[in-house]
Formats: structure tokens, sequence, C-alpha cells
């Protein structure tokens, strides 16, 4: 889990593994700062977990890479000291994600993607949090105006779509339903989920 404390954008990258943390915040690097070129990250903030304060480990490496410092002192580990954003950013993410699931009927093994997909809510809408109400994406100067909330679907929402195959012929029914898991600029995929 990732959160911009300039914008409050919150992003979600799932492991497995604590290993695979510098791969992850590799790609966070190239996807969100590169990619979209907004300002570069000057610091973090976070506990003390040895990840963080071995000179020799990867993630210091990164941080190496990119110019990044822990901001002030870390936190014991476990801590909530410097975590507070971020943690309340979690319970925000859970809590929307949660209802979703619950409104729609969603199966539990649903449960990141619907985490990734509050997540990409979150960033599009307006928060008191920002200057002048800016969504996260407005403000790191990615999106210029946010998202209405008359646009956005529930996750796993009952959905209804024609099917254009080449096969289709005039008199067959062409409509399929399945289920809403997200927009493509969230997904970054065409991928759908089909009722048979």
């Amino acid at each position: 889990f990732r959160s911009d404390i300039y914008s409050n954008a919150p992003f979600v990258y799932g492991a497995t593994f604590r290993s695979e943390a510098p791969q992850l915040f590799e790609a966070f690097m190239e996807n969100i700062v590169q990619k979209h070129k907004v300002r570069d990250v000057f610091h973090i903030r976070s506990d003390d977990a040895k990840e963080l304060t071995d000179v020799n480990s990867a993630m210091t490496a990164l941080f190496n890479k990119y110019n990044i410092r822990i901001r002030d002192k870390t936190a014991p580990y476990s801590s909530s000291h410097q975590n507070s954003r971020a943690e309340r950013m979690i319970l925000q993410l859970s809590v929307t994600s949660r209802a979703m699931r619950s409104f729609s009927g969603a199966p539990k093994n649903e449960w990141f993607s619907s985490l990734e997909y509050a997540a990409f809510i979150i960033r599009l809408m307006p928060t008191k949090s920002n200057p002048n109400y800016e969504s996260p994406l407005t403000r790191l100067g990615i999106q210029k105006q946010p998202l209405r909330a008359s646009l956005i679907k529930t996750y796993y929402t009952r959905v209804y779509y024609v099917d254009r195959t080449p096969k289709s012929y005039r008199f067959e029914e062409q409509s399929r339903a399945g289920y809403f898991i997200g927009y493509l600029s969230h997904l970054n995929r065409s991928e759908e989920h089909t009722s048979e």
C-alpha cells in the first residue's frame, strides 16, 4: 500500500511475500512518477522494518536510485506513530471495498480486486483533505476535473453488454450478462467476467 501525502492518493499493490516489496515499489515509481510525469518523490514515512533500515537491502538501493530518504526517524515496528495517515486511508479503503462487495453480493475471492477499485475511485473523487476540494489526481496534475459521483458504478454490479463477435446473427440474442469489475484505465487491460 502506498499513500501520497501531497495529494492523499492511495495506491494498492498486491504481494504474497515481503520480499516482493522492492519489485512493487519499482512498479509504483515507473507507473506513477515517470509515466505520468508527476513531481518526484522526495521522502517516505514508514516504520523501522529491516527492509528499510538495512543499508544493503534492495529497498535501500531503490531509495538511492530515486534519491529518496526516509522522513525523520522511523517509528518502532508495528507502531502507528508515523503511519496514522496511511492507517486512516487503509480503513477508508476497507470500508468502501466491503460495502461494495456486500451491496453486489460479490464472492469473497474478489476482495483484493474490489480494494484496488476502491483506491481507483478515491483517487478520482474530490476530497476536503486537499485545497479547493481537489481530487488526488487533479492535485498531481494527472486529471483535469474530478469524477462525478453519478458516473461511478459499484464493483461487481450486474451489467449487460452487446456481443459483437463476427459469428452473431441478426435474430440471435446478442446481449450477454456479466459483472462490472472496473474501467480500462483502472484495469489497464480488457477483462470481463461473464455468466453462463
